[in-house]
């Protein structure tokens, strides 16, 4: 069933680790107007890589490898601590399983900026 959020929060909250999603073996979502992202999470804007028509796929791929797209630059750059302590409720009974919380954690994140 998870953890409560509580739980979640106290064992992050001295997290200082990152994390680069980019693998040897990519996997892209392509939805309707040809926006890419990464198949990894959503597919808000903040995870898009850019438009296959506008850009091209050597671009696209450049922009995966690169870490271009916001949630992905957050991802590898911001300790998951900082995103949990702006953004966590350290009082929540709610349950998550750890990846899920870091990842709702990150969209709130990167909703906000």
């Amino acid at each position: 069933m998870g953890k409560s959020e509580k739980e979640l929060y106290e064992q992050l909250i001295s997290d200082n680790s990152t994390e680069n999603i980019v693998t040897n073996k990519p996997v892209f979502f392509i939805d309707k107007v040809f926006n890419v992202h990464p198949n990894y999470e959503t597919t808000s804007p903040f995870w898009c890589l850019g438009n296959l028509r506008d850009m091209g796929a050597e671009e696209i791929l450049r922009n995966y490898v690169i870490n271009k797209s916001v949630a992905q630059n957050v991802k590898l750059t911001v300790p998951v601590r900082k995103m949990v302590i702006r953004h966590g409720n350290p009082e929540s009974m709610r349950l998550f399983g750890k990846w899920d919380y870091k990842n709702y954690i990150l969209n709130k994140y990167c909703r906000a900026l």
